[in-house]
């Protein structure tokens, strides 16, 4: 592209700050600085990914994370994902690049249709209210000490995906998503996968974890 080399790289050079990059998620935008050894493309790529698992709430797996840039001539009002192999010689001539999740191409706003807090208690309400036509009723225990009683029941479809779920619940208990996982039976569960994908079927209980930065330590649910 000797445009974008011509015109991007020279404004670039003349870049007080030429070591930084705008990274964006939504509406927020932090500067980040960019490796200063020589990096190949994938490592840097993974490098970038690992700047925005920890900057963003992006998902809990950072290899689900893209680049996208506005700023390619000739698509100045479109969003083009970058590749791991064009991504040394993008960050030489662009300022910004667009941070994507496994989520961020849906709807973001919340549907009664899509997920909805049947109760909150230690035990399931003996007059369980009549679930809709193809939803079910998962249970989802909420991290120690957030709140007493510590038990969402959540109805849902079995085709809701895993990280719309652990956003509804984190924020109906006050916890930032950004630092949640869910566990079922055992194993974490992607953000991308559907609840389906697990197997997770009407009753069946979920966990809500909190990890610690780094994402080491967790605090499991009761």
């Amino acid at each position: 592209m000797p445009k974008l080399q011509s015109q991007n790289a020279q404004a670039r050079a003349a870049d007080p700050y030429p070591s930084l990059l705008v990274l964006q998620h939504d509406q927020r935008k932090v500067v980040v600085k960019l490796p200063t050894a020589q990096l190949d493309d994938i490592v840097l790529y993974q490098s970038l990914q690992e700047e925005a698992f920890k900057t963003f709430d992006v998902g809990t797996d950072q290899s689900d994370i893209t680049f996208w840039t506005s700023e390619l001539p000739g698509f100045e009002d479109e969003e083009v994902e970058v590749s791991p192999s064009a991504l040394p010689g993008l960050v030489a001539n662009v300022r910004r690049l667009i941070v994507k999740g496994p989520l961020d191409d849906e709807d973001s706003e919340w549907s009664d249709q899509e997920c909805s807090k049947i109760h909150i208690s230690r035990h399931y309400p003996a007059d369980r209210p009549l679930l809709r036509q193809g939803t079910m009723c998962v249970e989802v225990s909420l991290p120690p000490k957030v709140s007493r009683p510590s038990v969402m029941f959540v109805e849902c479809k079995p085709a809701l995906r895993v990280g719309r779920l652990r956003k509804f619940a984190s924020s109906h208990c006050g916890k930032d998503p950004r630092k949640t996982r869910i566990r079922f039976n055992g194993s974490l569960m992607r953000d991308k996968d559907k609840l389906s994908v697990y197997g997770v079927e009407d009753s069946d209980q979920l966990t809500l974890e909190i990890h610690e930065v780094g994402g080491k330590a967790v605090l499991q649910g009761d």
